[in-house]
């Protein structure tokens, strides 16, 4: 049925265009010359561009265009991907260090593993003495 209705449309069509054309030589008239005007002078304009312009070279360079973009994109992306990486690592040196300080700041004893707890507070208490001594004696000259 589809095939029917193509067919008869284009018949007709064909033949208006036709019947058109004889009416307008008989009667010297131009029907629809504005709306036709337009339609001439954007097909002439459609000629022009497929007759003067390189569309191979058009394509090369949009391409190119295309291609130096993307490598662009890639890059960016790369250099943000980076900067996150450094940012994660930047915190995890500084919680690092500032663990490392408080594990400094603490008090270590000198003496051997091995000895009792009192040997430990003596030993302990001796530095102390000499460190408080050294800071007296720093303070009062």
């Amino acid at each position: 049925m589809w095939y029917l209705i193509a067919e008869v449309s284009t018949i007709t069509l064909f033949a208006s265009f036709f019947a058109l054309t004889q009416y307008e030589r008989v009667h010297n008239v131009r029907m629809f010359s504005n709306y036709r005007k337009q339609i001439d002078s954007f097909a002439s304009r459609i000629e022009f561009i497929f007759i003067h312009v390189d569309f191979l070279s058009y394509i090369r360079d949009l391409t190119r265009h295309g291609f130096d973009k993307s490598i662009h994109d890639i890059a960016h992306l790369a250099l943000q991907m980076t900067r996150i990486i450094e940012q994660q690592l930047t915190r995890v040196v500084r919680y690092f260090r500032a663990r490392f300080v408080v594990r400094q700041s603490m008090p270590v004893s000198r003496t051997n593993k091995g000895s009792s707890e009192f040997v430990k507070t003596i030993v302990d208490f001796k530095h102390e003495l000499r460190n408080t001594k050294s800071t007296e004696e720093n303070t009062t000259k």
